[in-house]
């Protein structure tokens, strides 16, 4: 494999990685904003369920 096809695979990964991370840390923080940051600190089985439940609406194309 030649380096420019190892660049362009590292980088479609990062690419993909951030695609979802980034709208879970937005899902986080608009969550913690909305509930108070005291209160979501104990809730982090929610933010999961937040996060399981993008990640559903992603799979289905409704983004």
């Amino acid at each position: 494999m030649n380096p420019k096809t190892t660049n362009i695979i590292v980088f479609s990964i990062i690419a993909l990685v951030l695609l979802f991370i980034i709208p879970l840390i937005a899902v986080v923080v608009i969550y913690a904003v909305t509930t108070g940051i005291e209160s979501s600190a104990g809730t982090f089985d929610s933010i999961i369920s937040l996060g399981s439940y993008e990640l559903e609406i992603l799979s289905e194309g409704k983004i």
